[in-house]
């Protein structure tokens, strides 16, 4: 697997958080308009055998990584009064280039968003649909509603990282795909012009990192045996999931809800492994969508080695 860290800025407003699962499945799309069916279908072909073609990250503020969801005392900071420890909660971005450091002394490193020129705008854009009958809005449909956006400046990028199968896709269809992502938008409300953004640069990355601890960069559901559970630490996070593409316009778009941990897990093991992601593929066979049997969903993350 090879390792490649998009850097993007956003062009227009966003309904749909940037979430590795949701990422992947709008790549699956994305390689379905491009390619054709049979080339997804073939690039799929070994996706639950722990052979992902694919492998999208979470979107982080450029140049940090999410502080792991562990204990505060883990991280290295001290237990004080009431109002330490809330400015202590702001700092959730961990400098990628000190991911080396200690975990104890990650304290010593965490930012806050306004130290990591993350500051997201968030608000709620209302809609009205007029009975023509009326010349009103009404009840039932014609009800007005909002749709939650959200929004970061232009002079902030965000990075996302994206595992790829060499022998499944190259770098320039995943180079691609996004591209084709940022111009007809990502997530809900595309059609309508939300989700757009411009791909920056490319950068490939080394994967090779032995270690026992790490953190993972998406929602993912991982199974190995090596995995020492007791130094494990997440939160749970329930995707309910949605087609894309053609099937928004025809059947059932919802799929079986999937209970996930969320990114930023801390993950240990029992010895040293040298490892790029962690997780499962799940579907294939109807499990994921009576509407489209062969959907599948990422329950892959990349992960990355942190200090012990």
């Amino acid at each position: 697997m090879e390792l490649l860290k998009l850097t993007i800025t956003m062009i227009t407003p966003f309904a749909t958080l940037l979430k590795g699962d949701t990422l992947f499945g709008q790549a699956c799309w994305a390689i379905r308009e491009i390619y054709g069916n049979a080339a997804l279908t073939n690039m799929l072909s070994k996706y639950n055998a722990d052979q992902p073609m694919l492998v999208c990250s979470d979107a982080f503020p450029a140049g940090y990584l999410p502080r792991p969801k562990a204990p505060a005392s883990m991280l290295g900071f001290a237990s004080g009064r009431i109002e330490q420890r809330k400015q202590d909660k702001r700092k959730i971005w961990m400098p990628f280039a000190k991911l080396g450091a200690a975990l104890g002394d990650w304290q010593k490193h965490l930012v806050d968003n306004q130290q990591a020129n993350h500051e997201t705008e968030n608000w709620n854009q209302p809609h009205n649909t007029i009975n023509r009958l009326t010349s009103a809005t009404g009840t039932g449909q014609f009800a007005p509603y909002s749709t939650a956006l959200w929004q970061v400046n232009s002079s902030q990028s965000l990075d996302i990282y994206v595992l790829f199968d060499r022998e499944s896709i190259s770098k320039e269809q995943v180079t691609t795909v996004f591209q084709h992502m940022g111009n007809t938008g990502y997530g809900k409300k595309a059609t309508s012009g939300l989700g757009k953004f411009e791909l920056l640069s490319c950068v490939t990355l080394p994967t090779n990192n032995e270690a026992t601890r790490w953190l993972t960069l998406a929602p993912s559901l991982p199974n190995e045996k090596w995995l020492d559970t007791a130094q494990c630490f997440y939160q749970p996070f329930t995707r309910f999931g949605r087609h894309g593409g053609f099937i928004t316009h025809t059947g059932n778009v919802y799929k079986t809800p999937i209970t996930f941990i969320d990114s930023g897990a801390l993950i240990t093991a029992q010895s040293p492994q040298t490892k790029a992601y962690i997780g499962q593929g799940l579907g294939g066979d109807g499990e994921i969508s009576s509407t489209l049997p062969e959907t599948v969903a990422q329950a892959y993350s990349p992960i990355m080695a942190i200090g012990e």
